[in-house]
């Protein structure tokens, strides 16, 4: 429950983020949209309602030594995830009346509505893991990372689903690109400074870890195999970019009518799933005590499935790459190009979308079958 009301926050708040930027900052570069008011006021309240799933949590885990009531305004008022949902309530109920007596009209009332959002951000990333284990460095390194998927995965999703005219995409593609390139760089810069807080741990002879090792010894737990393909599938996101942001842009000059939402709509599509694995991340215990999350709860299932031996040595992951594990991950470069061919033939974007998956796979099991 918990896992689903976290993905539906965050797709709460990508609507919100790309309804505001697209009716502020980029006002006059959008293709005219229509995002129905019961959606936004359903996407605010959905910030309220999901929001509160992790505080519920706590809620009916104390239940069983204080009452309800008691038990709700401690943690509300004296636990960081409590605080941080009652400030998105507040937020929020200002954007529902906002929406709900059309005071969000005009660019200058959106630029208000976005910092808004922004704050909502913000206060999210209070009851992060980053938080908890870095203080404010770890608010400010989440909550860049949480903006970088809005702003991408929010106008992505507008410029997919919401239009309504015949979109001009070679206008769009000239600003578009560029800041999903951005978002994708800040995406993968405050992932790895957010990886490196969150898998923060000494070995037991006190010598630190290096980042890399941290993040391969990760993948024994299911954290670690969360952000794992996380990352392979923004390598597929990448490739969409690819495609969206150069093979159609060169053809948009030759054919400045064709229009591309099925690739916009796949593009969101592997977002989404990205949403969701980011979703269960945040509900799994951080992998920076690796031995102690094994002896509570045992490896990764999905490890332990795929890898099909006993832990590694020491808790230690190594790649020894044989045969096996060479061939899927040649095979995935083949998935890989194999997705851009198909764009590049003008075959439906589900074939991309399909390949972009294989990818992901096949990658994935690639370096699982090769883990010593």
């Amino acid at each position: 429950m918990v896992i689903a009301s976290q993905l539906l926050l965050y797709l709460c708040l990508s609507l919100l983020m790309g309804v505001m930027l697209g009716n502020s900052v980029f006002a006059g570069h959008m293709p005219k949209f229509r995002v129905p008011k019961w959606l936004l006021i359903s996407a605010a309240a959905g910030v309220v309602v999901f929001g509160f799933s992790s505080s519920l949590v706590i809620i009916l885990n104390m239940a069983g030594s204080l009452s309800f009531a008691g038990a709700l305004w401690q943690v509300l008022f004296s636990f960081n995830t409590g605080r941080a949902w009652l400030f998105m309530y507040l937020i929020s109920i200002i954007l529902i009346a906002f929406f709900a007596f059309d005071i969000m009209e005009g660019r200058a009332m959106a630029r208000a509505g976005t910092v808004l959002v922004v704050l909502l951000a913000v206060a999210q990333s209070f009851a992060s893991h980053a938080f908890e284990q870095a203080g404010f460095w770890g608010i400010t390194v989440h909550a860049v990372h949480l903006l970088a998927v809005m702003v991408w995965s929010g106008l992505l999703t507008i410029l997919g689903w919401f239009t309504v005219e015949k979109v001009k995409w070679t206008d769009v593609l000239s600003w578009f690109t560029p800041l999903a390139l951005i978002s994708i760089i800040v995406l993968a810069v405050s992932g790895i400074f957010t990886g490196d807080v969150v898998t923060a741990a000494a070995d037991p002879s006190g010598e630190q870890i290096n980042i890399f090792q941290r993040f391969a010894n990760a993948w024994l737990t299911d954290y670690g195999q969360s952000l794992l393909f996380k990352q392979l599938l923004l390598a597929a996101i990448l490739g969409f970019g690819i495609i969206n942001g150069i093979l159609y842009r060169k053809r948009l000059h030759d054919e400045p009518d064709l229009q591309i939402q099925p690739w916009i709509k796949a593009e969101s599509s592997l977002v989404l799933i990205v949403l969701a694995v980011t979703a269960f991340m945040s509900e799994q215990a951080i992998p920076n005590q690796i031995d102690t999350i094994i002896e509570r709860s045992g490896a990764s299932g999905l490890f332990a499935a795929v890898y099909g031996q006993g832990l590694p040595a020491d808790l230690t992951v190594a790649l020894t790459f044989d045969a096996v594990g060479i061939v899927l991950l040649v095979l995935a470069a083949v998935f890989f190009c194999f997705m851009l061919y198909a764009a590049k033939m003008r075959m439906h974007a589900v074939v991309s979308l399909f390949m972009a998956l294989c990818f992901v796979l096949s990658a994935y099991t690639g370096l699982m079958l090769s883990v010593a």
